[in-house]
This record gives structure tokens, C-alpha cells and sequence, in this order.
């Protein structure tokens, strides 16, 4: 069911990770409200929140269409929870019932809607954070899955520009077939579009962004790059060309590259966002 939504929220643990978010966890509208308050008049919204083990927590709440900075944080703690946290390793998936290795033990958890589709786009033998419940009659079932951050290095004795065969076959189908990109990883993904960028196929290189993320339409897009400066993108290229050390970052649908140029003290990071099980690239990639 959709929801039109005003308000969101997220909830912190104490030691600042994200637990929930309300507009992740519904379904909800784009419609546009208005909402007009007048003098001395509250907006007043309850929340039920639930799936929360004991401990110490943290909540900003904001309207959807307010500013981050424009937001409310409290503090609150539960306790005498039936929730409990947990981490082990996933070892297997089969519709509601997933398989997750706790120590040396394999132990089967029963999935709520929420897990289920948090766990559609990762793959089988990842470590998993979660919480769960415990019923009376020893069935345990997995609340919600709470992301680990995983790094992969990644060493290269050429250049990431000289692109496989079989991935470069990619570029040639994109414009034709963007559904080409899925199933591809966070690198591979990195690696076509900086391929394309080299080669300066702005028109292709459209293709990689997050769909309906561009403000602007392809033949906007292809002009103000190739009305841009050019020398000093080829420059960039040219350093770029030269890296053969990066580190892959993903947490949840989140990813990120990060990599330095040579004589340059600080990292550059290529930020990735997964959408049905496609890794799209970010409106500005490189930060």
C-alpha cells in the first residue's frame, strides 16, 4: 500500500549507525503537500517504532521537504526488549527462509517483508548484522537487516582503462539496452564509465546515471561537457591512467571507489547507488 508521506525519521544506535529509516521501510508517494501552518498552530505526527533491542538510541525526524539541517533529534533508550543483534555469515537463501552461520552453527531465521526485500540485492556467503526475534516455540525470525561496510582492494598491473573484451561489449549495447548494466559489480561499473569518459562518448556515458537523476536531457548533457574544459579533463585522464591501486566500498545500496592520484595527498571517491539490482552512477561521481 502506498502512503503519502510528510515525515521521515532515522534511528541511530549509540555509536551512530543507521538502524531504520522510515521512508525505506515504505512504501510512499511523490506526491507534492502543502502544508501551511498558522500562528501558534502545531503539526503534531505519531510514530510506533518497533524492532529496537535494548540499548541507547538517537531519532532526527524532519519533514520530507525541509532541509536536513531543519530536522529534531532526541535521544531514548529501551529496555526488557524481545529484540535481540546479531551478526553471522549468510550462507543460503530459499524465499522466506534464509540460513546464516552463527559461529560454526548454521541457523534458519524465518523473514519479515522488510528483510526479504533488503536481502534481494546481496549475495549469498556475506556477513550479515541483523535483528531478530525469538518466539516462544524457538522459531527465530529476522526483523531487519542492518548493513556491514565492506572494503575489497583492488590491485591492477595495467591501467583500469584497458577494459576485457567481454565488459567492453557493455558500451556498445548501453545506448540501445541500459538493462545491459545489470547485474554488473560496483568496480566493473566504475571501470565502463571511466572507459567511456576517456573516450569522451558523453551521449553513452548518460546512460550510466541513476534513472531520472539528470535535471538536464542527453543532448544538454553532451553539450556542456563538450563545451567544457577540455584540456583539463584530459589532463585528469591522463593522471587517472596511471592508478592501479583502488578500494570498493558498499554498504547496503550504497558503493563507492575511492583512489588517488599520483603526487595528490587526498582520495578521490566515485559514488555508486543500486536500483533494482543495478548499480547506477551518481549525478556528481567524483568527489
Amino acid at each position: 500500500m502506498s502512503s503519502g508521506l510528510t515525515v521521515d525519521y532515522i534511528v541511530f544506535d549509540e555509536h551512530g549507525e543507521m538502524i531504520s529509516q522510515l521512508s525505506r521501510e515504505i512504501m510512499s508517494t511523490m506526491a507534492i503537500q502543502t502544508l501551511t501552518l498558522k500562528q501558534g498552530e502545531v503539526f503534531e505526527e505519531a510514530f510506533s517504532i518497533g524492532g529496537l533491542p535494548d540499548g541507547k538510541y538517537s531519532i532526527q525526524l524532519f519533514l520530507t521537504s525541509a532541509q536536513q539541517e531543519e530536522l529534531v533529534e532526541k535521544e531514548f533508550s529501551v529496555s526488557n526488549s524481545m529484540y535481540q543483534r546479531m551478526t553471522g555469515k549468510l550462507i543460503e537463501m530459499n524465499g522466506d527462509v534464509v540460513t546464516v552461520e552463527i559461529g560454526e552453527e548454521p541457523v534458519p531465521f524465518q523473514l519479515t517483508d522488510l528483510a526479504k526485500d533488503q536481502l534481494m540485492t546481496m549475495e549469498e556467503d556475506g556477513f550479515i548484522e541483523f535483528i531478530y526475534v525469538e518466539t516462544e516455540y524457538e522459531e527465530k525470525t529476522i526483523e531487519r537487516i542492518i548493513f556491514i561496510e565492506y572494503r575489497t582492494h583492488v590491485h591492477l598491473d595495467k591501467s583500469v582503462l584497458e577494459v576485457e573484451q567481454g565488459l567492453g561489449k557493455v558500451v556498445e549495447q548501453i545506448k540501445a539496452n541500459p538493462n545491459v548494466l545489470e547485474g554488473l559489480k560496483p568496480f566493473e561499473i566504475f571501470t565502463l564509465y571511466m572507459y567511456v569518459l576517456a573516450g569522451e562518448d558523453f551521449e553513452t556515458l548518460y546512460h550510466f546515471y541513476l534513472p531520472d537523476s539528470m535535471d538536464i536531457p542527453v543532448e544538454e548533457y553532451v553539450k556542456q561537457n563538450r563545451d567544457g574544459n577540455v584540456e583539463a579533463h584530459r589532463s585528469f585522464m591522463r593522471q587517472f591512467n596511471e592508478v592501479r591501486d583502488f578500494t570498493v566500498i558498499t554498504k547496503d545500496q550504497q558503493g563507492r571507489v575511492e583512489f588517488s592520484l599520483e603526487g595528490e595527498q587526498t582520495d578521490l571517491a566515485f559514488q555508486l547507488r543500486m536500483q533494482e539490482n543495478t548499480w547506477y552512477v551518481m549525478p556528481t561521481p567524483l568527489q
